[in-house]
């Protein structure tokens, strides 16, 4: 269970956007408290989790993603993280980015998230010319870098800064 606890936490920090992380430690310390598991996640009322998490924005939103998400992996998964970004993109509140980034983080799969923030730094600096389309944005970027490089450039630049 450390397992879930550590990889929803992920799921959760990078759901939570670009917010100030010492804030999303504490409301999932207080979290985690209440439910540690993704059985006992998927239990807690969506209200409930909003009133923890609500100091961190968009709670109404996020914490029914949560519980839908502790839902689907108990129902779909068998409580576990799956490691296929198909597979993670189909969990509530997780998209290609947040995917990307549990690719890289948890399963040490080699992976480049783009955001808003990454999509600029691409831009700037040349790497890319599309203003649109994040995938394309994302291939011009693992173009760019070599493979054994993505994760640690990505974290970099996704979490750094």
């Amino acid at each position: 269970m450390a397992r879930y606890v550590k990889n929803l936490l992920l799921v959760f920090r990078f759901s939570l956007e670009r917010i100030n992380l010492i804030k999303v430690n504490e409301v999932t310390d207080v979290l985690f408290k209440h439910a540690s598991t993704p059985d006992a996640m998927a239990k807690l009322e969506p209200a409930f989790v909003e009133r923890i998490i609500k100091t961190v924005g968009l709670a109404p939103k996020k914490s029914n993603y949560i519980v839908n998400l502790s839902k689907a992996l108990v129902e779909n998964f068998d409580s576990k993280i799956p490691s296929s970004l198909d597979q993670l993109v189909t969990l509530p509140g997780v998209g290609r980015k947040t995917a990307s980034v549990i690719m890289s983080q948890v399963f040490g799969v080699p992976s480049f998230a783009v955001d808003t923030h990454v999509h600029r730094l691409a831009l700037r600096w040349g790497i890319s010319k599309e203003t649109k389309n994040v995938n394309k944005v994302q291939k011009d970027l693992c173009d760019f870098f070599p493979m054994d490089s993505w994760n640690k450039v990505n974290c970099k630049y996704i979490i750094d800064t």
